[in-house]
């Protein structure tokens, strides 16, 4: 290294040849040298800073968060001007992936029960409302311990995706919450609070083995309204969370919900 330092001090004056003889170094081993202990330029510095805020990132989300939500909160929450496919291959690099929801692989298709009634449509066809309070959609899932079951009834509203009430139990609740549905069977009566349920199992249920109910209790309820409610960057919403998007509209009244 020391050679190194001589020919790097003088090979604008004396040229790398005549240094490198000088010092008995051949001139190939020397750039060889040279690039490796040179420093990175700003563009491999820049990458290696917002790799940092990346894995940053990532460990606040739990591990949940893949390249379009990271875009998404580089840009609005840390203002970081940056592409998506950058983003993407600093993630890759570094081995960094979101969480997936799982595949289901379904034995045959949901057929219709001819003498099932269906609850009047109370909603017509509107599930996306310009305004919150409008409309509550509602569901139930399971929650799994070594105590046994849980049963997870949410109510989410469906212009901002905000979960306005949860309720755990270890028994089903009857609440008296009047239904409505267009048809027997119809896939888009539930399709927002299935998608909130499967968020739920990708990101939490999935990744847990809680030993008690008190456990999943209160870890359901952190996530529901520490992480869903107030930070998770929502794709429908322009990648703003819930509450964000219902905190924009009350200062734009025109606004209308981005997924209509």
């Amino acid at each position: 290294m020391t050679r190194y330092r001589f020919i790097d001090a003088n090979r604008v004056e004396v040229g790398v040849r005549r240094c490198c003889r000088a010092v008995d170094v051949s001139p190939s081993g020397f750039y060889d040298l040279h690039r490796r202990v040179r420093r990175p330029g700003p563009r491999a510095r820049a990458d290696g800073w917002l790799l940092g805020e990346i894995g940053r990132i990532h460990g606040e989300s739990g591990g949940a968060y893949g390249a379009p939500r990271m875009h998404a909160e580089l840009q609005i929450a840390c203002g970081v001007r940056v592409g998506r496919k950058r983003v993407a291959r600093l993630m890759r690099a570094a081995g960094l992936v979101g969480c997936h929801r799982r595949r289901h692989h379904p034995k045959g298709l949901t057929r219709r029960d001819p003498k099932a009634v269906a609850a009047p449509d109370l909603v017509k066809r509107q599930f996306s409302p310009p305004r919150p309070d409008r409309i509550w959609h509602g569901d139930d899932t399971e929650l799994p311990t070594e105590e046994g079951k849980l049963y997870l009834a949410v109510l989410l509203d469906g212009c901002s995706r905000l979960v306005v009430g949860h309720a755990v139990s270890t028994r089903l609740e009857a609440l008296g919450i009047r239904a409505s549905m267009g048809s027997v069977g119809c896939c888009f009566d539930h399709a927002l609070v299935e998608s909130f349920n499967a968020t739920l199992e990708c990101e939490l249920i999935d990744r847990r083995r809680w030993r008690t109910r008190a456990d999943a209790r209160l870890e359901v309820f952190y996530w529901i309204e520490a992480v869903y409610n107030r930070r998770r960057r929502h794709s429908a919403l322009g990648y703003l969370s819930p509450a964000e998007y219902e905190a924009k509209l009350t200062m734009t009244p025109t606004m209308s919900n981005p997924s209509t």
